[in-house]
């Protein structure tokens, strides 16, 4: 950030408990798009990580199914319902939200909209969490880094199933605490930005975030779900967000 966001966000940026979840997450991609996709709830979440399970069936023992893009692809509706589901973001909200009992909202399968996310009324203070693939900045032709969400059947311009950093800077996120749980979503890979904290984490405070949990790497599906959930159960209970991360590592 600027040394402008620095002052913003100083003081008690990463302290407090977070009494409301929003979440979005587990989009209808790889083996979940065309199957209905209908599991919204987190109750119903096995479903989702149990379809997902089964289409890795036969892989390499040592297989480690990561939270980002193969590249080479040009971005369209069919190349984001290509990348493949992520059944650990789906077991990872489910998670989450039992730290805050009564006070989540969690959007999934074909609920993890743009749309849903333009609509969602986050609380000062609140944690916002994405679960899904990052696309770096420079990644498939990308001027700009993306959030995968579960694209429409029709694409629009409002709706196409990336949220990008410029979409994000336009929503309203008071104080909000923003955990990322992709890949990239630090890092910047386009030929102008040099910050390598412009994009994703410019953005979101731009909207209004006080503290971001973001990566600059690629990081593995069951990886990232632990280290999400260990560090929220954490910040539930007071201890200090820098502090709940480096216990969950």
């Amino acid at each position: 950030p600027v040394p402008a966001d620095l002052l913003r966000i100083r003081g008690d940026a990463t302290r407090g408990k977070p009494a409301q979840l929003v979440a979005f997450g587990a989009p209808c991609t790889g083996a979940l798009a065309g199957r209905g996709c209908k599991a919204t709830s987190p109750e119903t979440l096995p479903t989702i990580a149990g379809t997902v399970q089964a289409s890795l069936a036969g892989m390499p023992a040592d297989f480690m199914l990561m939270r980002s893009g193969p590249a080479g692809i040009a971005i369209d509706r069919d190349a984001l319902t290509m990348l493949p589901a992520l059944p650990a973001a789906a077991r990872e909200l489910q998670m989450v939200a039992r730290v805050f009992p009564g006070r989540s909202r969690v959007a999934l399968g074909e609920d993890a909209t743009e749309s849903a996310v333009r609509a969602a009324r986050v609380e000062p203070g609140a944690v916002l969490m994405f679960a899904t693939h990052g696309l770096a900045a420079g990644a498939f032709g990308l001027s700009e880094p993306g959030l995968v969400l579960t694209p429409p059947q029709t694409p629009s311009r409002e709706d196409d199933g990336l949220l990008t950093a410029a979409e994000v800077s336009a929503l309203k996120l008071p104080d909000a605490f923003v955990i990322l749980s992709a890949c990239n979503t630090a890092g910047v890979r386009s030929i102008e930005a040099l910050d390598p904290y412009a994009g994703f984490a410019r953005a979101f405070f731009a909207a209004g975030a006080k503290s971001l949990l973001v990566t600059q790497f690629e990081v593995a599906d069951e990886a990232a779900a632990r280290l999400t959930t260990r560090t929220l159960a954490d910040v539930k209970k007071g201890v200090g967000r820098s502090e709940a991360l480096r216990r969950s590592v």
